[in-house]
C-alpha cells in the first residue's frame, strides 16, 4: 500500500541495552552480533533472565538489529555511577538507540533522575515506564525519553481448572486440553520450586497480582484466593 505511514522496516540498527546482562546462547540471539560490558559483577552473563527477555524483545524479528555495549546490574540494582558509565560508553560507541529497561516506583524531579541525564545526548533512549508505585502513574517522565505504558489489555488465555467433583475455576494461564491430572500439595514434592524435577506435570498457584505474567519453567495455572482456597479444600476432602 501506499501509505506514508506505512514505513521500511530498519535493518542493520544497533541497540545498546542497559539491564541484568544477557544469555548469549539464547536462540533469540543466534544470529545477532553480541558485545557486552559489565560494571559490577565480573561477568556480563544474565543471572535472573530480565535482560535476555528485554533484549530480544528490543531486536525483534523483523528488525536486523545488534547489541553493542550490553550492560548490567545485578541482583535488581542499579547504582547510578554504573548507569552513567554505561551510557557514556553507549556515547562514546556510536550506538543508535539505547533500550533501558529499568524504572522507579516514582517520577523524580529530572535534576536528579540519573537515566533521564544519561539520556540528553541526542540518542534515542526507550525507558520502561515502570511497573510498581500508584495507579495510572509512571516512572519514566522525561520529554526526551520515549516510554510507552499500557493499562489494560484487550486479549487473555482462558481456560477452567476442572476439579474431580465438575467444579470449575477459571484462570488465565494455558489449557490443559481435557488431561486429567492428580492433585499434590507442594509439601509433598519436599520443595514446590522443584516440581519439574519430581515429575510433576503442572503447578496450581496462589497469585496476589492479577495483571503481572510470570515465566515459570512448567506448565502452570495462576489463581486467586478464593479459588485457591477452594482447590486446597477439595485436595483436604479426598
Amino acid at each position: 500500500m501506499n501509505n506514508p505511514q506505512n514505513l521500511p522496516i530498519q535493518s542493520d540498527i544497533i541497540i545498546d541495552v542497559i539491564d541484568f546482562g544477557i544469555w548469549p546462547e539464547s536462540e533469540s540471539f543466534n544470529d545477532r552480533e553480541l558485545r557486552a560490558r559489565y560494571y559490577i559483577m565480573k561477568s556480563a552473563r544474565d543471572d535472573t533472565g530480565h535482560g535476555s527477555h528485554t533484549a530480544s524483545t528490543a531486536a525483534g524479528r523483523p528488525v536486523n538489529a545488534s547489541f553493542y555495549g550490553i550492560v548490567e546490574c545485578r541482583q535488581d540494582h542499579c547504582e547510578a555511577l554504573n548507569i552513567l558509565s554505561a551510557f557514556d560508553d553507549a556515547i562514546r560507541d556510536g550506538v543508535d538507540m539505547i533500550s533501558v529497561s529499568l524504572a522507579e516506583d516514582v517520577a523524580h524531579n529530572l535534576p536528579n533522575d540519573v537515566i533521564a541525564i544519561g539520556a540528553l545526548h541526542g540518542i534515542l533512549v526507550v525507558q520502561a515506564a515502570g511497573s510498581d508505585g500508584d495507579k495510572a502513574s509512571i516512572g519514566s517522565v522525561a520529554p526526551w525519553i520515549f516510554s510507552v505504558a499500557a493499562s489494560s489489555t484487550d486479549r487473555a488465555i482462558i481456560t477452567k481448572v476442572t476439579l474431580g467433583d465438575e467444579t470449575t475455576k477459571s484462570v488465565n494461564s494455558f489449557s490443559l486440553h481435557g488431561t486429567s491430572l492428580p492433585i499434590i500439595y507442594g509439601d509433598e514434592t519436599r520443595c514446590h520450586k522443584e516440581v519439574a524435577s519430581v515429575g510433576g506435570l503442572e503447578v496450581i498457584a496462589y497469585v496476589s497480582s492479577s495483571d503481572v505474567s510470570y515465566v515459570v519453567p512448567t506448565a502452570a495455572s495462576s489463581l486467586n484466593g478464593d479459588d485457591f482456597n477452594s482447590i486446597q479444600s477439595y485436595y483436604n476432602s479426598t
